[in-house]
């Protein structure tokens, strides 16, 4: 059975062979059996098409760059999956820049988990809800590797010590599709009085309400919830009447 690793990309892009490892492993193993990668579709390339007729773009930054591509998909009728890596355990090896001795390894205290996932969808609201379109959030273990610099060099207003050069996938926890506006909306408790602040979002989620603002704006731009006359300056959210 062709397990995606000895898949040949269709198309070069201009950043392909730049890229870190763990583009090119989730990307292989999303195309499956049957699939392939880097491939043409109109006019526009995706990471991989599954064999089913399905495309797949695997987004690990910032989501903003995929939304138009997504719409003009989702308008032609295909069926698209966006996978949305969350590194819920990263492990950081760092290496001599002229020896490649490993210096040190050490998990990160940093963690993604779901809640995470606002930070970049609050300037790509225009995926949630979109027809035919699943958001699939995957919970991975990933290895960092970075060059400790035998000279520091300026990465604008800071001085580096160090550059990352390759992410690679260690395993795949879990995951979990989104396919409509109810599974978004699924996510939220009920609310007191009818509606929501960032504040009592944020203690209903026990996340920040840093973090519930941004759930919110994305939710509001996608049509999900309607801001409400409110007294002050304190925002609040009701749930849109359904489309």
């Amino acid at each position: 059975m062709n397990d995606g690793n000895d898949l040949v990309a269709e198309t070069s892009r201009i950043n392909l062979y730049s890229e870190y490892s763990l583009h090119d492993q989730l990307k292989r193993r999303a195309a499956g059996s049957g699939g392939r990668i880097e491939v043409s579709i109109e006019g526009k390339i995706a990471d991989a098409l599954r064999a089913d007729g399905e495309i797949v773009e695997i987004q690990t930054g910032a989501l903003g760059s995929l939304v138009d591509k997504a719409h003009f998909w989702s308008i032609r009728g295909y069926k698209l999956r966006l996978q949305l890596p969350l590194a819920v355990q990263k492990t950081i090896v760092r290496i001599r820049q002229d020896t490649g001795e490993v210096l040190s390894r050490r998990k990160s205290p940093k963690k993604e988990g779901l809640w995470s996932i606002f930070d970049r969808l609050v300037r790509a609201s225009g995926l949630l809800g979109l027809p035919g379109l699943v958001i699939e959030l995957v919970y991975i273990e990933m290895e960092e590797i970075r060059i400790v610099l035998e000279e520091p060099v300026r990465r604008g207003r800071f001085l580096k010590s160090y550059a990352t050069v390759d992410r690679s996938l260690v395993a795949i926890r879990e995951s979990r599709e989104f396919s409509s506006p109810s599974d978004w909306l699924a996510l939220l408790p009920d609310s007191e009085g009818g509606f929501w602040t960032s504040t009592s979002l944020g203690k209903a989620l026990g996340i920040s309400a840093a973090q519930a603002r941004k759930l919110l704006y994305t939710f509001a731009r996608a049509g999900f919830f309607i801001e409400t006359p409110s007294e002050g300056r304190v925002k609040r959210y009701s749930p849109a009447e359904p489309r």
